[in-house]
């Protein structure tokens, strides 16, 4: 994923409304200094004159920034919307992992902001820092080549705080990032389940581990405000240091005549433009640490391109394996299914069924070896499906819109499940897994597809809703891929596949 394409036009703005700023203000600075050089020369009318100067400037230059600010900051808006619609698709089509809700919203959130950020603030604040110090020190020497390299130096003076700052960057920004996502993960998952908890009498378990979380993530907030902090203050007291002692310079060598009284007032407003320049240098090194760290985040891993199964094929495995940490879920698997094939796909829980479903799906990575087939054409219903803050009628119209589904099947799927409208105007998050199980198998069921894969279709329906499932599945017409732990299905099945517990 190429996450600087998504911000193009808005770093493209960004850094013209810099470039802008930078000249309209030294453009300003230059003409206040010919002012004080009149003044310190009392040329009454030279000081009147390079003051309606100045104003005209003002009068040209504010409405410009004005449109500039504006449209910076829509198109930044823009930009940044659909980097997380790019990040959320990539979350969607399993190329950005996540393990639980609390990752998914810290990597959406604080990881995508912390990116967006760098790119379209931090990076065009540098490129006019760096513009206006180059600017400046260019203008200084030309006025005086030592003074001018002299104050140079002593900006730079100002970056020694990042050289011993990049270490303790990274480690709170790491550390902080995996409080928040166990805390966030915490309360999501932890709600779900309170329920079951509670019946079992560990709420008060669940209490205390969210105030060790919760502490944690105020430990690692309080260290990182006291690096900042202490960040803060030694920049700042360098930066006075610097900003004042560039006076006793420019007149320590107005006293041994080396420059002109006539030549202060401008560089002493260059002086404080490359110190104050500096800070965007400052900023920039900075946050540099923590985009890395986002970057390694938010990195996407590349997908294995598939290809098509052979003509009389709908999918082909071969040598797949698959583990989540130490355990072998699947290991050097070989499963085809052919064209119009019906497959029941059996074995107990911790068999890797579901796994290999998903791994077929494309749902999931295989950890090594080969499959083919286009998921595209598979239409599935899976043993858990989404709880959906949306009513049924919402979810079934944007089903429809997709033109996928034969509505007058899916339709009468759903009269068959007795799923009612009264049901379907309801939030999905409020249905029993029953009711969505029906749901989203009436879904499937309506679907045109080479082949249909079922992962243990039967749970949570009640006798009828399995009956008709049944009776619908015994007369399908194309491919079946069925995964459950029971045998006694009154289908025609091609073949049975019984898959053991690894190890």
């Amino acid at each position: 994923m190429k996450t600087k394409l998504y911000f193009r036009k808005s770093s493209r703005y960004s850094c013209l409304y810099h470039l802008f700023t930078f000249a309209f203000t030294l453009a300003c600075g230059y003409i206040v200094s010919l002012a004080l050089d009149a003044a310190i020369a009392s040329q009454e009318s030279a000081v009147y004159g390079r003051a309606a100067v100045l104003g005209v400037i003002l009068l040209i230059g504010l409405p410009i920034l004005y449109v500039f600010a504006r449209g910076t900051k829509k198109q930044k808006e823009l930009d940044a919307q659909a980097y997380r619609e790019a990040l959320y698709r990539e979350v969607m089509e399993n190329r950005l992992p996540v393990q639980h809700t609390g990752e998914l919203d810290v990597r959406l959130h604080m990881d995508a902001r912390t990116v967006t950020e760098y790119i379209q603030d931090v990076l065009p604040k540098v490129l006019e820092g760096c513009a206006i110090i180059v600017g400046s020190t260019l203008i200084l020497c030309s006025i005086h080549a030592l003074v001018g390299g002299l104050l140079l130096a002593m900006g730079f003076l100002q970056l020694i705080p990042t050289l011993v700052y990049e270490k303790w960057a990274k480690s709170i920004y790491e550390e902080s990032v995996g409080s928040e996502a166990d805390y966030e993960g915490w309360i999501a998952e932890g709600a779900e389940g309170l329920r079951t908890l509670k019946a079992y009498g560990r709420e008060v378990w669940f209490v205390d581990r969210y105030r060790q979380l919760n502490e944690r993530l105020i430990r690692e907030g309080k260290r990182s405000e006291r690096t900042s902090t202490w960040e803060s203050i030694i920049y700042e007291g360098i930066h006075s240091v610097l900003y004042y002692g560039s006076y006793l310079w420019i007149g320590f060598f107005i006293m041994n005549g080396a420059l002109s009284v006539t030549d202060a007032p401008m560089m002493i407003i260059l002086s404080g433009y490359i110190y104050q320049s500096m800070k965007s240098v400052f900023e920039w090194i900075m946050k540099r640490y923590e985009y890395q760290m986002a970057s390694t985040h938010l990195k996407t891993r590349q997908r294995r391109d598939r290809r098509p199964a052979s003509k009389h094929l709908c999918v082909m495995l071969k040598n797949v394996t698959k583990r989540y940490g130490e355990k072998v879920v699947l290991q050097d698997v070989f499963f085809s299914i052919r064209e119009g094939e019906r497959v029941l796909l059996c074995g107990p829980n911790g068999s890797g069924k579901t796994t290999l479903l998903r791994i077929i799906l494309g749902l999931e990575e295989a950890d090594a070896g080969e499959v083919q087939g286009n998921m595209a054409q598979f239409a599935y219903a899976l043993q858990e499906e989404p709880s959906l803050h949306l009513s049924g009628k919402e979810v079934m119209e944007g089903l429809q819109a997709q033109h996928i589904l034969d509505q007058a099947q899916f339709v009468e799927h759903l009269r068959q499940f007795s799923i009612e409208d009264a049901l379907l105007a309801q939030p999905m998050d409020t249905w029993s897994m029953g009711e969505c199980k029906k749901f989203y198998l009436a879904a499937a069921l309506a679907r045109s597809c080479r082949m249909l894969v079922l992962d243990e279709p039967t749970n949570h329906l009640d006798q009828e809703a399995v009956a008709y499932l049944q009776s619908v599945l015994a007369e399908y017409p194309g491919g079946l891929l069925v995964c459950s732990h029971e045998e006694a299905w009154p289908v025609k099945w091609d073949r049975i596949e019984r898959m053991k517990r690894h190890g």
